[in-house]
């Protein structure tokens, strides 16, 4: 741009805001704080009111920490709902009647500006929170990627348009784009969703479908399956009959190589998590009066299972729904770990609630220093089935 020309104030607004829309649920959050202790907020105080946004919730005691989602959703039944992690989130700041802006000196001015902004921000999230949810809610209720509707950015804005709340706002696909690009919800199960990833076009569902069943066929070949693996054809078949896709091989091959994955003939050769595990020891029952006999009291990695108690199926047929193994951790004493574990001493009430049925197992390895092994252990699960043991609240 020459010297001479400047940005127009419309421009140079629309820039601003497009670069605060682009800001994390954390940083975010740290930058109205911040605003709220500051001294021109304190001098502005009296003549503004500090409201919520109607219809939002947030968790209790927040607004003290750093949130590191925008949200944790809420499943009752068939029903969802979600509350704002901080109340930072849902603030609306309105003048007081007889406060007029033009006579408040530059900064307070200046504030002023950047309490709207905090506002429109607010106000967009919550009206692209409310159509996502509702048009995303059996895959957020399920987790389930085959329920996954296409849903593009665009369709979210002209949803968002007709939302009563958003009356004089622009609401357009650029700008949920920079929402959404931070921004993550927290599931129930503390599983973190980008919000991004609910916005998919019909080429992206191909491809998170294909992704799916490429992950469930390696869970039946490490729970024993020896079988013929899937070729494209064989891809192509179960996405058509089961999705109702219509797409051809060609397209199964195209899409499997774009998300680098191997063909059927690569993929039997490499099971990363089956090769982690080489070493470890038989898997035995977990039960309490079995502790003294079959688990050291020595430092080790070890992993708990449920027990299989169905037959293997052939992929081609009937996918495995989960995976059998609840949770991996070490321990610098296996025995004593277990047994908190069993105990429901261990504070994971999950697991216990799991081991309490009396139908889990374990198998461990003996390191002098386990922890990075746990943790090492930890991803190649993550790599090889796509998500971490559902038992596993948090990465080691």
């Amino acid at each position: 741009m020459p010297a001479n020309r400047t940005l127009s104030e419309s421009l140079l607004s629309k820039i601003t805001l497009a670069r605060f829309l682009e800001l994390s649920a954390k940083r975010f959050q740290q930058y109205v704080a911040e605003l709220e202790q500051s001294q021109d907020f304190i001098a502005l105080r009296p003549l503004i009111s500090i409201d919520a946004l109607p219809g939002t919730r947030f968790l209790d005691g927040t607004g003290q920490g750093r949130a590191t989602h925008l949200l944790n959703l809420r499943r009752d039944s068939d029903q969802l709902g979600f509350q704002y992690q901080s109340c930072y989130f849902t603030r609306q700041y309105a003048l007081k009647d007889g406060a007029p802006a033009a006579d408040w000196p530059g900064p307070v001015r200046r504030l002023w500006h950047k309490l709207r902004l905090v506002n429109t921000r607010n106000l967009l999230t919550h009206a692209l929170i409310q159509v996502v949810v509702h048009a995303q809610r059996k895959y957020l209720l399920s987790n389930d990627i085959a329920d996954l509707v296409q849903y593009t950015q665009q369709a979210a804005a002209d949803d968002m348009a007709r939302l009563p709340d958003t009356q004089g706002i622009v609401c357009e696909a650029s700008r949920i784009s920079r929402l959404a690009c931070h921004l993550c919800l927290l599931t129930g199960e503390g599983q973190g969703i980008p919000l991004a990833r609910l916005f998919v076009n019909s080429r992206q569902r191909n491809q998170y479908l294909l992704d799916s069943l490429i992950k469930a066929e390696a869970l039946s070949l490490f729970q024993g399956y020896r079988g013929k693996l899937l070729t494209d054809d064989d891809l192509a078949v179960i996405l058509n009959n089961v999705h109702q896709l219509g797409i051809s091989r060609r397209s199964i091959t195209n899409a499997r190589h774009s998300l680098a994955i191997p063909d059927h003939r690569e993929r039997h050769k490499h099971m990363p998590y089956v090769a982690a595990t080489s070493g470890f020891s038989r898997l035995r029952p977990l039960r309490l009066e079995l502790l003294d006999c079959s688990i050291p009291a020595k430092a080790g990695v070890y992993e708990i299972r449920l027990r299989d108690t169905e037959p293997l199926k052939d992929p081609l047929t009937v996918l495995p729904s989960h995976n059998p193994i609840l949770y991996i951790g070490s321990s610098l004493n296996l025995k004593k770990r277990l047994r908190e574990h069993l105990t429901g001493n261990s504070n994971n009430n999950e697991l216990y609630e799991q081991l309490s049925q009396g139908n889990a197992e374990v198998r461990f390895k003996l390191y002098e220093a386990p922890r990075w092994i746990e943790r090492n252990l930890y991803q190649t699960f993550v790599e090889t089935f796509g998500a971490s043991p559902s038992c596993n609240r948090i990465s080691p």
